[in-house]
C-alpha cells in the first residue's frame, strides 16, 4: 500500500516544491490549518509536512499545531516551516509532539531521507499497535477460558462451596 501523505503548507509555490521533492509520492495538499483539520479527519495519514505559518493561525501557530498532532495522533508530524529559529520554534514544537523539524527552504535529500525515516517510523509504530492488540487478544483469550473452567466446575453436581469471581 503506498504511504499517505498530508502537505500542510499556504504558499502553492513551496506546496508544489514539496511534492516535487517527494519524488513520485502522492500528497494531499492542505493550503490552511482548517483544511488539514478536514482532510485529517477524513483520512489515515502515515506522515503530515506541516508549517507553521498558516494565515488562519498566525497568532498561535504551535498552539494549532500541538492541537492537530492531539486530534490525529496517528501520522508522523515533520515540522517544516520558515518561522524565526531564534524565537525557539524548534523546541516548542518539539515538545509539542513534532517527530522531526525541518527548516526552509529545505534541502531535497535531507527532505526525502526525512521522509522515509518518518515512514519508517510510522511502520514500527503500527507493529507495535498489532503487537499489543495481539498480546491484549492473548489476554482476553486466557481470562474467558479460565471463566468458562470456573463456570464448568461449579455447575457439576455435587460440587458445592463459593467460588470467587474473576473481576
Amino acid at each position: 500500500m503506498p504511504p499517505r501523505i498530508l502537505i500542510v503548507e499556504d504558499d502553492p509555490e513551496c506546496r508544489a516544491s514539496l511534492l516535487l521533492h517527494l519524488d513520485g509520492i502522492d500528497a494531499d495538499e492542505a493550503g490552511n490549518w482548517s483544511q488539514a483539520i478536514e482532510l485529517l479527519r477524513a483520512n489515515d495519514y502515515d506522515v503530515a509536512l506541516w508549517d507553521l505559518g498558516l494565515p488562519d493561525r498566525v497568532a498561535d501557530p504551535v498552539g494549532a499545531f500541538a492541537y492537530a498532532r492531539e486530534f490525529a495522533p496517528r501520522p508522523v508530524y515533520v515540522v517544516v516551516t520558515g518561522m524565526d529559529r531564534r524565537l525557539g520554534y524548534r523546541e516548542q514544537c518539539i515538545e509539542a509532539g513534532a517527530d522531526y523539524y525541518l527548516d526552509k527552504p529545505a534541502d531535497r535529500d535531507h527532505l526525502r531521507a526525512t521522509v522515509a525515516a518518518a515512514l519508517r517510523l510510522q511502520r514500527q509504530r503500527a507493529d507495535a499497535r498489532r503487537a499489543r492488540t495481539g498480546v491484549l487478544a492473548g489476554v482476553h483469550r486466557v481470562i474467558a477460558e479460565a471463566q468458562r473452567q470456573i463456570e464448568a466446575s461449579t455447575a457439576r453436581p455435587g460440587v458445592s462451596g463459593h467460588v470467587a469471581t474473576l473481576q
